[in-house]
């Protein structure tokens, strides 16, 4: 496994550097976005809170409007309910019903009514409406405000504008929207800010404005927090309040909430709660302040900010992937994605940070698919190749010869058959074996010059056994074989060879014309190296000096039957 490592280091390095800029790549064209979400709403179920005590929603509901008459009322009516939260201490009511037109009555005629609502507005003292942008019918965007008389009693405005993400669920907030320039706070933040609370909101900016319609500007988002259930809210029908069953002390020291939730009549979103309850925009701003208020909100990191934690975490974790024993690499992974699922979950609880990490997940199993390749390559090299000489070992040279000699044999029958030559180069100790680490250094040495050759002339060198050399030539003759064969027995001839090591260099030919053939050509080499061996020896205890040996060609016929 350690030699796997060192021969793959640079690779494995820049392995690590090209995922790392995939993983944030990902990132910044949002690939992974949706499961980024997937990923947010699993972790949800772990922030969800007691419900606040301090925020009451005054819903318009189904019995709302079966008892005060079809929707939309007389405005008389929504100034009595203001009327009588004004006979106690409440905090800001956020009336999240939009007014952007005056009220006629049956002539005609302006209705008392827009006056009466003015009156009880201003009186109040804590009213808020909303604003919001709509497309006109020449396809321009327009802020939708309330009529000038509401407009200059109510205390503040706040946007109702909200956004689904690409998936069409509702999970962000934006603080500030507006048109040309998002310049008016949300509904809650404008209850917020009435509460006199005025602390500094750590939300995140957005760079790149995105626009709606045309020139519909948001900015500072903040990730809205499923704190509870909606229904564990404090809630009263608003039918309830306006004919007095409820008690006004009910709301005293609360911020109140006005809004719809009737079917039909109110906006509903689609959020990670709608397989319980859609949320519509009244329950949304009540959740907001909420957050708001204390400081219950999880916050988005900035974009340039998310794209260098992608991309250290990233490194980070494939580093200790390459750290890690290659046999063990799928386990790892699943460690590792645990650990860094876990890191995204503490981070959300005790942090109130989103870190997306799919992309980091999505880049350590993508790392570790390569390697799992670069390691079974590896394996299936060592399999095939001698540790000591790096040439193919004993088994490819079995594979091999096999393969050539069935290719030869189908060759046999066309108008050039071909010939195949195998050269055998033998090293032995003088000194009747007494010089091992002499023979490995020959050997290495020996066998990267043969390499060396053979690769120029296209052919394969094997290590076929312990002290032997080999190599496989397929030509039309046996001719390159032989300038092959000399050309090797110059090369070592005029390089040094170690006095306590004898090399005899041996070459058997053949063309194949049956399958059994391969082993007499084996055969034949083996015999003629023995005699070769033979004479070497003989040289060498007369000259007391090693040399090289001279070759024996041996050229077996391919009409004789093997």
């Amino acid at each position: 496994m350690r030699a796997i490592s060192r021969s793959s280091k640079y690779v494995s390095f820049f392995l690590i550097l090209f995922v790392s800029i995939i993983a944030s790549s990902m990132q910044y064209w949002k690939v992974t976005e949706y499961f980024d979400w997937v990923l947010y709403d699993i972790q949800m179920p772990l922030w969800q809170k007691e419900a606040p005590n301090d925020i009451a929603i005054i819903e318009i509901d189904e019995k709302s409007i079966a008892q005060l008459g079809r929707w939309p009322w007389s405005r008389q009516v929504h100034a009595q309910i203001l009327d009588q939260l004004s006979l106690i201490k409440t905090g800001p009511i956020v009336f999240n019903v939009l007014f952007p037109e005056p009220s006629l009555d049956n002539n005609g005629e302006y209705s008392n009514s827009d006056i009466r609502l003015a009156q009880s507005i201003n009186h109040n003292k804590k009213v808020i409406l909303p604003l919001i942008g709509v497309l006109s019918d020449q396809n321009q965007v327009q802020e939708l405000l309330p009529i000038p008389s509401f407009f200059q009693a109510t205390q503040s405005i706040g946007h109702a504008d909200l956004l689904l993400d690409s998936d069409g669920l509702l999970r962000r907030v934006f603080l500030y929207s507006g048109l040309n320039q998002a310049r008016w706070p949300s509904l809650a933040l404008a209850a917020y800010r009435a509460n006199g609370f005025d602390n500094k909101i750590d939300s995140k900016k957005i760079d790149n404005n995105k626009n709606l319609y045309n020139n519909w500007i948001r900015d500072y988002s903040l990730l809205l927090p499923l704190v509870a259930s909606p229904r564990n809210f404090n809630r009263y029908s608003y039918s309830d309040v306006f004919s007095g069953k409820i008690d006004p002390k009910q709301f005293e020291n609360k911020v109140v909430f006005i809004g719809a939730t009737a079917k039909g009549i109110a906006t509903a979103y689609p959020t990670v709660l709608s397989k319980q309850h859609f949320l519509t925009g009244v329950e949304i701003q009540a959740y907001v302040y909420d957050a708001l208020h204390h400081n219950n909100f999880i916050r988005e990191l900035d974009s340039n900010l998310l794209l260098l934690i992608t991309f250290v975490l990233t490194f980070l974790s494939l580093s200790l992937l390459a750290l890690a024993d290659w046999s063990k690499n799928q386990l790892y992974l699943i460690i590792l994605i645990i650990a860094l699922l876990v890191l995204s979950k503490s981070l959300v609880i005790w942090a109130q940070i989103c870190l997306p990490l799919v992309s980091v997940i999505l880049a350590c199993v993508l790392y570790s698919i390569a390697i799992s390749v670069l390691y079974s390559r590896n394996l299936h090299n060592m399999a095939e190749l001698d540790n000591l000489t790096h040439l193919y070992n004993r088994y490819s040279f079995d594979y091999d010869l096999q393969l050539l000699w069935k290719n030869a044999l189908d060759q046999t029958k066309s108008s050039q058959p071909k010939v195949i030559s195998l050269l055998v180069l033998n090293f032995e100790c003088v000194n009747n074996g007494q010089c091992q680490q002499e023979l490995e250094q020959q050997l290495i040495a020996i066998a990267n010059e043969l390499q060396y050759q053979a690769k120029k002339r296209d052919h394969k060198t094997y290590r076929i056994n312990n002290n032997e050399l080999a190599c496989l030539i397929v030509d039309n003759s046996n001719d390159s074989a032989q300038q092959f064969a000399q050309d090797i027995q110059t090369t070592l001839n005029a390089n040094e060879v170690s006095s306590l090591v004898s090399i005899s260099i041996a070459m058997a030919s053949q063309t194949p014309n049956n399958q059994q053939g391969k082993r007499q050509l084996l055969q034949h080499a083996n015999q003629a190296l023995f005699q070769i061996k033979k004479q070497a020896k003989q040289q060498a205890n007369k000259q007391n000096k090693p040399s090289v040996n001279n070759m024996t060609i041996t050229h077996l016929k391919k009409d004789k039957d093997y």
